[in-house]
Formats: structure tokens, C-alpha cells, sequence
């Protein structure tokens, strides 16, 4: 934009732009002569990562994929992921290959979930300009879905199927940060509603394989919730510092979660019938971006972890001002 003299020529002028392209560009710092600029570029990739817990050794999963959140398909035969940063949602087989791209721009896509038959993915569209949103598609392609909202500024977080697949729960909050949050249940025959009792000030619901539990954290996000479909009764299961991410295990017996504990952050699980807590993986030392988006981790179908390893590039370029 001109710099000066605004006032003689009638405005200030428009800012035009001066480079586009896939880099992420940031800190510019005129040269003294003023005909260059010197830039930070980078490139934001990442890798995921599984964890074998009997060599202690990170593999790579989906390998030459810049790829977030997964979940592979019921039959084993898929997986859906979310490619990184453009958060498109992609169906491949296991090993990366015969890949689809299911969603795109403006969409950005985030926690894919298959429905138990395979016939349906469900996902949060994140985008910038309204709040969250679960929609689904198929998961051959094709026009997304959204499910109903009577308030055009909720919330809507981490769809879950219903083993037979008939229903959704979910938990949905008010678009600021402090605005209330609760868990419900989504006919999605009827379109119907229903608020899970005794669920408000909960939020990141996960149901258990058996459709039998929800699990969920407090706001405070010191305490994991259990609650039995049963008996409709709510019990604390473990509490802590902090807590992020819960995930059961494809048996039904442990939640994984993420904890912070004094400053170090470590991959739990807990177990179900007892309470009981095992350190699964220490987080120290594994880089990992700074976004919400990227502190995600995933199970494989042998429950081993998979995490999100920052593999991005930064450079300092020098742009030449015509």
C-alpha cells in the first residue's frame, strides 16, 4: 500500500498483493534500501506415525501422506483421513493408494467417523467463517450432509454412531468459549432429538463399541466422565490436571486419552473396569505443531497409537520489490 501523501492524492490507495503460492509467509523485514523483503516462509506438512509398544519405535503410517486425523473403515478395507493444512477428507486403502478426495474448499474437515456399515462417513466441517457443523457423505463421494440446527450459532462436535447406525451422538455448545455444552442423541430416521441426562457442562463424547457407555470430559477438562446407557447414571472415572482427546479401544476394555501432568505431556489409558491408569507413551520429545488440529491421536485396529509428527519447513526468503 503507498506509504504517504494520501491526503494530496484523495485516499490512502488499496493494499495490492505481492506474492501468492502454497507457503505460509510471515515476519517480513524491509532491506535498508527498501527494494527487497525478507520473509519467513514455510511449508506446513506433517506425517503420521505409529507407535510399536514392544520395539518402543515410531513407523510411518500412510507414508508420503501430509495427513491428520484417520479412522479405517469396519471392514479394515479403507481409511478415511484428513489431508494437512488444506483439511480435505480423502478415502484411500490402508496403505495410501486408489486415493479419493470426498470433501472440498471451503469444507475443512476433521474427525472422520465411519458408520457402521461402511456406507456413510461423518466429520466436523471447522470452517473459518461459521462454527462447527457435523456433516456426512457418502463414502463413495458425493453432496455433504449437515445435520439440522436450531441455532444457527452452536457448536456441533465429535459425531459418534450408534452401533446400528440409526443415530448420532454428539455434543454441541454455544459459539463462544463460554458458553454452556451438553451431549445428545440424533435420530437420524425421525430427525429427533434427545439431551442425554445429567450431561450438561460435558463435552467430547465418545461412545464405546458396544454402544453400551459415553465417556466425556468436564469443561475444566480435569475429569473423565462415564455414563451407563443403562442406568442412565453419570460416575467420574479418572481426574488429573488436564486431560484431551479421549478414545476407546476397538474391545470396549480402555480409554486412551492425553494428559498433562507437571508439564509433561504423556498418552494414558484407562481402564474401564477398574479405574486403573497405565502410562501408554511419553509426549516430550515428539515434535508436534502448535494447532488444536494437530494435537489429535488415533488407534489402529491392533489399538496401537498413531500420532501426528510435525514435519514442516522453514526457510527465510529474500523477495525482490518491482
Amino acid at each position: 500500500m503507498p506509504e504517504h501523501r494520501f491526503i494530496v492524492a484523495g485516499g490512502p490507495g488499496t493494499p495490492s498483493r505481492l506474492i501468492s503460492g502454497p507457503l505460509r509467509l510471515s515476519a517480513p523485514v524491509p532491506s535498508s534500501d527498501g527494494k527487497r523483503l525478507f520473509v519467513i516462509g514455510e511449508e506446513l506438512r506433517v506425517e503420521l506415525e505409529r507407535y510399536d509398544s514392544k520395539t518402543r519405535r515410531f513407523d510411518p503410517y500412510l507414508p508420503g501422506i501430509s495427513a491428520g486425523p484417520f479412522e479405517v473403515s469396519p471392514d479394515h478395507k479403507s481409511i478415511a483421513y484428513v489431508s494437512y493444512p488444506d483439511m480435505s477428507l480423502w478415502r484411500s486403502r490402508p496403505d495410501g493408494s486408489d486415493k479419493m478426495q470426498l470433501t472440498f474448499p471451503p469444507v475443512r474437515a476433521y474427525g472422520p467417523r465411519w458408520s457402521p456399515d461402511g456406507s456413510k462417513i461423518a466429520y466436523m466441517d471447522v470452517q473459518f467463517s461459521r462454527p462447527g457443523k457435523i456433516s456426512f457423505l457418502s463414502s463413495s463421494g458425493g453432496a455433504p450432509q449437515s445435520i439440522p440446527s436450531l441455532d444457527p450459532n452452536e457448536v456441533q462436535q465429535d459425531p459418534n454412531w450408534a452401533p446400528d447406525g440409526k443415530s448420532l451422538v454428539f455434543g454441541k455448545s454455544k459459539s463462544s468459549e463460554e458458553g454452556p455444552s451438553a451431549i445428545f442423541r440424533l435420530d437420524l430416521g425421525s430427525g429427533k432429538f434427545s439431551f442425554i441426562p445429567n450431561s450438561d457442562g460435558l463435552y467430547s463424547p465418545r461412545l464405546s463399541p458396544d454402544g453400551r457407555f459415553i465417556s466425556a470430559f468436564t469443561n475444566s477438562t480435569t475429569e473423565l466422565m462415564l455414563f451407563d446407557t443403562k442406568t442412565s447414571h453419570w460416575s467420574s472415572l479418572v481426574k488429573s490436571e488436564g486431560f484431551g482427546d479421549n478414545l476407546w479401544s476397538h474391545d470396549g476394555k480402555y480409554v486412551y486419552m492425553r494428559e498433562s501432568s507437571k508439564g509433561s505431556p504423556r498418552l494414558v489409558r484407562v481402564r474401564i473396569r477398574d479405574g486403573t491408569v497405565e502410562e501408554v507413551l511419553s509426549l516430550k520429545d515428539i515434535p508436534q505443531l502448535v494447532d488444536f488440529f494437530t494435537a489429535w491421536f488415533g488407534l489402529t485396529p491392533e489399538n496401537a497409537p498413531v500420532l501426528i509428527r510435525d514435519r514442516s519447513v522453514q526457510e527465510i526468503y529474500a523477495l525482490d520489490l518491482q
